[in-house]
């Protein structure tokens, strides 16, 4: 994991994560789900300034996802969603990019 987090802050951007036990049990949460065959779908609920991002962002490198998370926007309503849907759907299907879909309370 420490090796992970500065591979991150080297290629990425600076992470400011304390890598405390309750850090590393949501990495294995996510890990868990992440490495499974079919890269199956996951739905992780917390408080807000949790560290969900920072946990899903490094994990996401860990494991050389690319990560896709709609702008934040003031009007973001269904033509909006339906891009960036589209978007996405391209990135995993039609070039096969290995994808993260990251979608926050803010969004709906």
């Amino acid at each position: 994991v420490a090796e992970g987090l500065i591979s991150y802050q080297r290629e990425v951007k600076d992470l400011p994560i304390e890598v405390v036990q309750e850090v590393l049990d949501q990495l294995a949460c996510i890990d868990r789900a992440l490495a499974g065959r079919m890269m199956n779908d996951m739905l992780i609920v917390g408080r807000s300034g949790g560290g969900r991002r920072s946990v899903v962002s490094l994990l996401a490198h860990m494991f050389r996802l690319q990560v896709f998370s709609p702008p934040p926007a003031r009007k973001y309503g269904d033509k909006e969603w339906k891009r960036d849907l589209k978007q996405v759907m391209q990135m995993t299907g039609v070039e096969k990019q290995p994808t993260l879909f990251f979608l926050e309370d803010h969004h709906l």
